[in-house]
């Protein structure tokens, strides 16, 4: 596997749009997520933070904000 091309466009009204794409020699699949306001943003930012104010001091990957780390 190559490298894989990260793109961030930020255009009027687009709250926020985020594509995955995977190409093969004759197809291609697609995964798009359209935010169609800032609300889901500003709820995951404050489950976060009342992750953060409650763990004790280390180094944290969003997997553990999640509950998603073994």
């Amino acid at each position: 596997m190559g490298n894989v091309p990260i793109q961030s466009i930020r255009e009027g009204e687009i709250v926020g749009e985020h594509a995955v794409h995977e190409e093969g020699w004759e197809e291609e699949i697609e995964l798009i997520h359209r935010a169609k306001s800032r609300a889901p943003f500003a709820a995951g930012a404050l489950l976060a933070a009342e992750w953060v104010v409650k763990a004790r001091p280390g180094l944290y990957s969003m997997q553990d904000v999640l509950g998603l780390k073994d």
